[in-house]
């Protein structure tokens, strides 16, 4: 648990309650567009939802590392990795997801413990001025060669925590019928924040008929693991820009 020693609430309050606010906002449009729309229009909407969460996802990155880098420039090169990503996971891995064999499992895990990672560095490069995708990927590059063992540790340790407890509460992430690594990627890269769970569980909670002290300890549940995946997920962004600093000389 070595790993965990740095994870803190104090510095990370107010970056919260921005993260908790874009899921909302993020989760009511996406649950909503889910119930109108299937096939094509679907497929848009979702490639339009991922593209407005990136920007959400990059301005809060720098509300967390208290920096400046928010303009047309960067926003656009955030947008590219973004639609990359979105080719990634629409395209090639959940087609993959499909087809039970160890190598779609190796090139799922590989997607999985790298994008976000390289994800963060990418927008720390553009916070602190990389104008130019050759600068940024060299940025990269210099980053993970000197921290990529720390980087990708921490990140494991964190991806597996939120696993475990979306496994034991059947949230969205859950394993209980197997390990499908590019299923768990795609899944992490759309829907991956702190309420999507507790959401989903909510918009059908009705249909479900449940007694009140049921839907009360549901709701409790997924308000500490919204709570736990909040703080988990700024404090690895701020374990990023850690990383990334020694290499802004």
């Amino acid at each position: 648990m070595k790993s965990l020693k740095n994870i803190s609430i104090k510095p990370v309050l107010v970056p919260l309650c921005y993260l908790y606010l874009l899921s909302l906002i993020y989760n009511y449009v996406f649950l909503m567009g889910s119930m109108y729309l299937t096939g094509l229009l679907f497929f848009i909407f979702e490639i339009g939802m991922g593209l407005i969460s990136s920007i959400g996802f990059y301005w809060l990155c720098l509300k967390i590392w208290k920096m400046e880098g928010f303009n047309k420039n960067t926003v656009l090169k955030a947008l590219t990795l973004e639609l990359f990503y979105l080719f990634i996971c629409l395209v090639i891995l959940q087609p993959l997801a499909s087809m039970d064999n160890l190598l779609c499992q190796v090139i799922g895990l590989i997607f999985m413990v790298s994008m976000i990672p390289v994800q963060l560095i990418y927008f720390h490069g553009l916070a602190i001025g990389k104008q130019t995708f050759k600068s940024i990927f060299s940025y990269i590059g210099q980053v993970l060669k000197k921290e990529n063992r720390s980087i990708t540790n921490k990140f494991c340790v964190c991806l597996l925590i939120v696993l475990l407890l979306d496994t034991l509460s059947s949230g969205m992430m859950s394993a209980a019928n197997g390990i499908n690594t590019c299923s768990l990627c795609t899944l992490m890269i759309l829907y991956g924040n702190p309420l999507m769970s507790g959401m989903v569980f909510s918009f059908f909670a009705l249909s479900l008929q449940l007694e009140i002290i049921d839907l009360l300890a549901y709701a409790g549940m997924y308000l500490l693991l919204a709570i736990c995946y909040g703080l988990i997920d700024v404090n690895y962004i701020l374990f990023i820009k850690r990383k990334s600093t020694l290499d802004e000389s």
